[in-house]
């Protein structure tokens, strides 16, 4: 919940900036919840 709010505070100071802000704020996501699911993968692995 606290990334929409940063997402959207950031977008609203820097208009020309929130596409490519946006693109690196959505990989950024994709690849913290993968690391957090391989985290979570070798913890629960025997």
């Amino acid at each position: 919940m606290s990334l929409r709010g940063e997402d959207e505070r950031m977008s609203g100071e820097k208009a020309p900036m929130s596409g490519a802000k946006g693109f690196a704020l959505i990989i950024g996501g994709m690849f913290a919840v993968m690391l957090v699911l391989w985290l979570i993968a070798t913890l629960a692995a025997p």
